[in-house]
């Protein structure tokens, strides 16, 4: 399969007093470029909030076949559009970053299905607070959640270590990113010796970030999974910090509900074999 670009990668914007720093996983995308041309690629950073885009930062890359020689759109950098710590607690609503790559020159990405960045790392950093990485997700292409709604009918992804602690000062947020055109409804599941079960709608093009504790408001301690569902696939975070928001200790992403088959009878297995080495 030929392209002019890769699937866009999502991240969480740097929260209030903290700069991200992302960079392009440029030895990954080297494997589906041409030897024997030269490639020149426009590097894309787009700022979403509240269902608009609010900027947007371009850069460019260039391989020629051998050597990254223009290597300007590696690194991007972005400092946090919070003015205030307020701005950051007291709105549910935060901002999000979908990067891609796009080729502009006469060449192609070749079999970009497969591209799969092993490192897709954002770092982002504080003077006067932890740094922590983030790894971003897939807009689209995703192969575990294509195989779950195909066998499923729904997206489902999970967190197994869901906290609250009022006395030791610890909550978590659920970040949701919707980067579609068409608002979402999920189903919220906070699981333990119960099930806590809630509905969330989520417009199109908007990020929000529910803490543990506003859904749980009557409880000042929880342990359990977390479950998200819905029709259509969400991006999905999990934001690990103290009560009130102004110490983040790390971001971590969910894992699908697996669509994919865990045995497979003989016949099966001959048949992905003759598929795997193009027998």
């Amino acid at each position: 399969m030929q392209t002019k670009y890769i699937f866009p990668l999502i991240n969480i914007a740097p929260a209030y007093s903290y700069k991200m720093s992302y960079r392009f996983p440029i030895e990954e995308l080297e494997r589906h470029l041409s030897k024997n041309k030269s490639t020149i690629l426009r590097t894309e950073h787009k700022h979403f909030k509240e269902g608009e885009l609010i900027k947007t930062i371009n850069s460019r890359l260039e391989f020629d076949g051998k050597d990254w020689v223009d290597k300007s759109g590696l690194y991007y950098t972005c400092h946090s559009n919070y003015d205030a710590l307020t701005d950051w607690n007291e709105s549910h609503s935060i901002e999000y970053i979908e990067s891609n790559a796009e080729i502009i020159s006469d060449a192609f990405f070749q079999n970009i299905l497969k591209f799969q960045a092993n490192q897709n790392y954002a770092l982002y950093l504080s003077k006067n607070r932890k740094t922590f990485i983030s790894d971003g997700q897939l807009k689209f292409g995703a192969a575990r959640t294509i195989d779950q709604i195909k066998a499923f009918g729904k997206w489902v992804e999970g967190y197994p270590d869901g906290n609250l602690s009022i006395n030791k000062n610890h909550d978590q947020s659920l970040v949701l990113i919707n980067p579609y055109n068409a608002k979402a409804r999920v189903k919220i599941e906070l699981i333990n010796e119960r099930i806590i079960k809630k509905y969330y709608d989520l417009p199109s093009l908007c990020a929000h970030r529910i803490t543990i504790s506003s859904l749980l408001a009557n409880e000042k301690s929880w342990s359990g999974q977390i479950l998200i569902s819905g029709k259509f696939r969400l991006v999905f975070f999990i934001l690990k910090h103290d009560l009130k928001g102004n110490n983040i200790t790390t971001v971590e992403h969910s894992e699908n509900y697996r669509g994919e088959k865990t045995h497979y009878s003989f016949k099966e297995t001959i048949n992905k074999l003759k598929l795997k080495f193009k027998l």
